[in-house]
């Protein structure tokens, strides 16, 4: 209740730090079921969300570190529990109704969405695939990209891509990236980013620790860790474990 009635206070004393918070934790796998809706919804409700959307995912490829989305969050959440008491107490007390029209409106406004359907906004529903722990499982992506799921991996996409390819990978799987779309497809593994423009590649991701394996099979990849970066060409591939590149067969 106290974690709700938080996120209201946020959601209308201070509109834009909630959904920076929510895509700092979409950046770095960090998003709960119900945060993942939450972003599906603000993103949905109109064009002005989804551009902004769409800005932040261009600032994050130059800035890694997601400054320019923490900058102002921090302004919001970063202040004293006694004040998010207080607020909360007052807000409770004043405001019920508010909070209670809020719950009405997400409700309301949460129908399922078919492509095609509406503006281009309702085309960021999410799917969340995942393989059975003794088999793979085969997923094509929006643009027709295809991913082999290894046994309990996870690949989470929206239902169309627009001016971007983001997607978020748990465990192992082999992309085989098309090359019909303009942007680099932007897989989000851990707390890192790896960007194919087109081309097959395999990601080996550890389910505990860093550890990751990239093989370059015959696509160019970009791996990004903060700040650092490396490239690897076709037909190479690369360990990185504790912070550490490792090149294997170059």
């Amino acid at each position: 209740m106290s974690q709700k009635l938080y996120e209201t206070i946020s959601r209308y004393l201070a509109p834009d730090a909630r959904p920076r918070y929510l895509m700092t934790s979409f950046f770095r796998n960090k998003l709960s079921l119900r945060e993942k809706r939450e972003l599906e919804i603000w993103i949905m409700a109109n064009d002005q969300n989804m551009k902004e959307f769409e800005s932040w995912v261009m600032k994050s490829v130059h800035d890694p570190s997601l400054a320019f989305l923490e900058e102002k969050t921090n302004k919001w959440f970063a202040r004293g529990t006694f004040e998010y008491n207080l607020a909360a107490f007052f807000i409770f007390c004043l405001s019920a109704w508010l909070i209670h029209l809020a719950v009405q409106w997400e409700q309301q406004n949460n129908p399922i969405i078919m492509a095609g359907e509406g503006n281009a906004a309702k085309d960021f529903r999410m799917f969340n695939k995942t393989a059975p722990a003794d088999s793979n499982l085969s997923v094509i992506l929006p643009d027709s990209s295809t991913v082999q799921l290894s046994p309990n991996a996870s690949v989470n996409y929206p239902m169309k891509f627009r001016s971007t390819r983001i997607v978020t990978l748990k465990g192992d799987a082999l992309f085989d990236v098309s090359g019909s779309h303009k942007a680099r497809l932007y897989i989000n593994v851990k707390e890192f980013n790896v960007r194919i423009p087109s081309g097959a590649a395999r990601i080996t991701a550890a389910m505990a620790g860093d550890s990751i394996r990239l093989d370059a099979i015959n696509a160019d990849i970009l791996f990004e860790a903060g700040k650092d970066s490396w490239q690897l060409s076709p037909g190479q591939s690369a360990l990185f474990a504790n912070g550490k590149w490792t090149p294997l067969n170059f």
